[in-house]
């Protein structure tokens, strides 16, 4: 018996790919804070702690609505973070926390 398959052609269709490149750099940060938390450095270790920690919650907002809450649709991520705009860690976690509509932080 000999099976001899047909010649055929691949037609694909839909949207041109766009390639993205992302990190998780939130738990190095964190890390990062901890390790300075237990320094006795004084003035140094605490200011490197609190920036620190300030970009462990900056990372982590971030990661988790560009993986979870948009689920890797990254070009939406313009919506929860528009280029430009300078506000605060705590209002841009409410701002987030809203527009999810996920959790609340009230």
């Amino acid at each position: 018996m000999e099976i001899n398959p047909s010649v055929g052609g691949l037609s694909l269709s839909g949207q041109e790919p766009e390639p993205w490149i992302t990190s998780t750099f939130a738990p190095n940060w964190y890390a990062d804070a901890v390790a300075q938390a237990q320094t006795e450095l004084g003035r140094d270790g605490r200011r490197r702690e609190i920036i620190f920690a300030f970009c462990a919650a900056e990372s982590y907002l971030v990661e988790w609505v560009r993986d979870s809450v948009l689920n890797h649709h990254f070009k939406e991520l313009d919506t929860y973070f528009p280029a430009g705009q300078n506000i605060g860690i705590e209002v841009r976690w409410k701002k987030s926390a809203e527009a999810t509509s996920v959790v609340s932080l009230n």
